[in-house]
């Protein structure tokens, strides 16, 4: 086996254990997500992105530019139910960040996946 096709066999094996652990993370997320509207803040973070409306006196601008955005191309359900989703998957993409960080600190694959789920969970 050359080199170049052991990197690239690494680099897939590497690929598919991020898949691995944001998808463990998103289907533990998926299983406790609110349906519908919440309460108090809840409610606001789920109702004012899809309308650019303010959330706060910061006002989160990212997060409501990427809300509308998000429920704007994927009109999935209620918009309660999209931003849901929404961080959802943006938690899941940072237990995967927490995991490719603890892997590039010489941390093994369990411990790796353990302390990234542990920190999103």
């Amino acid at each position: 086996m050359s080199l170049g096709s052991r990197l690239e066999s690494d680099r897939l094996g590497a690929a598919l254990e991020v898949v691995a652990v944001v998808l463990v993370a998103l289907a533990a997320f998926s299983w406790r997500m609110l349906a519908d509207v919440g309460f108090w803040d809840t409610a606001v973070f789920q109702a004012a992105p899809p309308v650019l409306g303010l959330t706060h006196p910061t006002g989160f601008p990212t997060f409501n530019l990427l809300g509308w955005l998000w429920t704007t191309v994927l009109p999935l359900g209620t918009a309660a139910f999209e931003m849901n989703l929404l961080t959802g998957v943006t938690g899941a993409l940072a237990v995967g960040m927490v995991y490719l960080i603890a892997r590039q600190l010489a941390a093994g694959r369990l411990l790796a996946a353990g302390v990234a789920l542990g920190c999103g969970l």
